[in-house]
C-alpha cells in the first residue's frame, strides 16, 4: 500500500528540499502567493471584538484563491502554523495525519524555535489584505507543495495521491508563477504592491494572449516540452522593453 512520501534518506528530513525560500533574505515579494506560502504576524479576529497576530499558511489551489486568475478572492483558506518537533521518517507516514512538518522553517539560535508544523484542523479564512499587512517567511518547493497537497488530501479523505501525480496536474502553475516573478522583478520599479500587482496583470496578459498556432503562452506551459520556448519569449519580451526604456538588461 502507498504511504505517505518523506522527505529525506537514511531516516533524516532534508529542509532545504522542502522549501523556495526562507526567511526576508531568500522570500521575494514579487512572487504571487501559492499555497504552503507562510506568513508571520497575520492580524485573526478574535470573539472578543479584538484580533491577535498569528502564523499561517495559505491551503488554497492557486487558481482556487483568484477570481479571474489574477486577482486574489476576497476569502482565502489559511492553516494555523506553531512551534512542533520534526516527525521521524515512521512518525511521517505512520501517524500525525493532521499536519504538515516544516522542519527549520525559522532561523534561531534556539532549538526549541525553529521546528513548525501547519495544523490541519486549525482554519481560518482571510483577507488579501490580512496578508498583505504580514510578513511572508517563506515559500515551499514544488516538492514541498506537493508534499503539502498529499498529507492535507490525505487527512480530509484517507487516500494517498502520489506527489507525481500532484505535480503533472501542478507543474504549469509553478512555471507561470515563476514566469511572473521573474517579469515583475524587472518591470515593477518601485517594488510597491500596487506596482507588483500591475506588472503581474501585465505578464498575465503576455501569457494569455494569443499566439501564432491558436495556443497560448499559458496553454503551452502545460506541454513541459514547450516550456523553455516561452521562457525565452518572455525573456526576449523584457530585454526588448529594457533597451526601450532605457533600463538594466534581464540577467541570464
Amino acid at each position: 500500500m502507498l504511504g505517505l512520501e518523506f522527505p529525506g534518506s537514511d531516516g533524516r528530513v532534508d529542509p532545504d528540499e522542502l522549501y523556495l525560500a526562507r526567511g526576508p533574505e531568500e522570500t521575494s515579494p514579487y512572487r504571487p502567493y501559492l499555497i504552503g506560502d507562510v506568513f508571520d504576524g497575520v492580524a485573526i479576529p478574535t470573539g472578543a471584538g479584538g484580533e491577535k497576530k498569528r502564523r499561517v499558511a495559505i491551503l488554497q489551489h492557486p487558481c482556487s484563491m483568484r477570481k479571474d486568475g489574477v486577482n486574489l478572492k476576497d476569502s482565502i483558506l489559511v492553516a494555523k502554523v506553531s512551534r512542533r518537533r520534526p516527525l521521524t521518517a515512521d512518525q511521517w507516514g505512520g501517524g500525525y495525519f493532521g499536519i504538515m512538518p516544516l522542519p527549520e522553517l525559522e532561523d534561531s539560535d534556539n532549538p526549541k524555535h525553529r521546528d513548525h508544523a501547519i495544523d490541519f484542523g486549525d482554519l481560518y479564512t482571510v483577507s488579501p489584505g490580512q496578508l498583505e499587512a504580514a510578513d511572508r517567511m517563506a515559500s515551499l518547493s514544488p516538492i514541498g507543495i506537493n508534499l503539502l497537497l498529499q498529507r492535507w488530501v490525505h487527512y480530509m479523505s484517507r487516500v494517498v495521491v502520489p506527489t507525481f501525480t500532484f505535480d503533472e496536474a501542478t507543474s504549469p502553475f509553478y512555471e507561470e508563477a515563476d514566469l511572473i516573478e521573474e517579469w515583475c522583478e524587472q518591470t515593477a520599479a518601485d517594488g510597491t504592491q500596487d506596482a507588483i500587482r500591475a506588472a503581474g496583470i501585465e505578464c498575465m496578459e503576455q501569457l494569455r494572449a494569443d499566439r501564432p498556432g491558436g495556443r497560448t503562452y499559458q496553454k503551452m506551459l502545460q506541454d513541459p516540452q514547450a516550456r523553455s520556448t516561452v521562457r525565452k519569449a518572455l525573456r526576449k519580451e523584457l530585454r526588448e522593453r529594457a533597451r526601450h526604456t532605457g533600463t538594466a538588461e534581464l540577467q541570464p
